[in-house]
């Protein structure tokens, strides 16, 4: 009976922590998610006006192919146009092969530097925005975001409708987030650093901010 009562006492024991892993698991999810979404949305790199475009649409042309450095989070040459009705509106440059961390974007005849990678500033707020659990040790960590791809809207929607980020954490790769070809949609994909897929609403997120 003693050993009965002794197994019965491991069987709850185990249960109890495997219910706890679960609900860390379900928090970090949550959390995790919750902080990738308002990570992604929050800022945007061009607009570009569609609404005087022919057909309602703009092109983008790879005219120097993108490269990812060697052991470098950040694209460090090649070359994106925009265009609309045949007319060059805006330019990303990645720069000369430097892991710098520095692209420009030209939008008529205004050039502006900007950095590729986005912390956090350490007010509450944006820690709030910024912070999340880690995939590996379920602790609290910042995120880092890098553009991949510029992140585009156009003056007629209400969505993100191209670009691509990563997020990293002091572990690595996180998850990659797409917006898209370009169609003004509400739909993204984050791909996780296991390949896992998971398609999200702009617009759910939006309303539910």
């Amino acid at each position: 009976m003693k050993k009965v009562f002794n197994v019965l006492i491991v069987a709850v024991v185990l249960s109890l922590i495997g219910f706890t892993a679960c609900q860390k698991e379900e928090l970090y999810e949550e959390t995790q998610g919750d902080s990738m979404i308002e990570l992604a949305t929050s800022t945007y790199d061009l607009t570009l006006k569609t609404s005087n475009a022919e057909n309602g649409d703009y092109e983008k042309v790879i005219v120097n192919p993108l490269i990812k450095g060697e052991s470098c989070k950040f694209i460090v040459s090649g070359t994106i146009e925009y265009r609309i009705n045949g007319e060059v509106v805006a330019t990303v440059d990645y720069g000369n092969g430097e892991c710098d961390n520095i692209a420009t974007k030209t939008i008529g005849d205004q050039t502006i530097v900007f950095e590729l990678n986005k912390k956090s500033d350490k007010s509450a707020k944006e820690k709030k925005k910024w912070f999340g659990w880690s995939k590996y040790k379920k602790e609290a960590v910042e995120y880092e975001k890098v553009i991949v791809n510029p992140l585009v809207k156009i003056d007629d929607c209400d969505y993100i409708v191209e670009g691509t980020v990563e997020f990293y954490d002091k572990y690595g790769l996180v998850c990659t987030i797409d917006f898209g070809d370009g169609e003004c949609d509400e739909w993204a994909t984050k791909i996780t650093s296991d390949g896992e897929e998971i398609i999200w609403s702009q617009e759910e997120y939006m309303y539910n901010k």
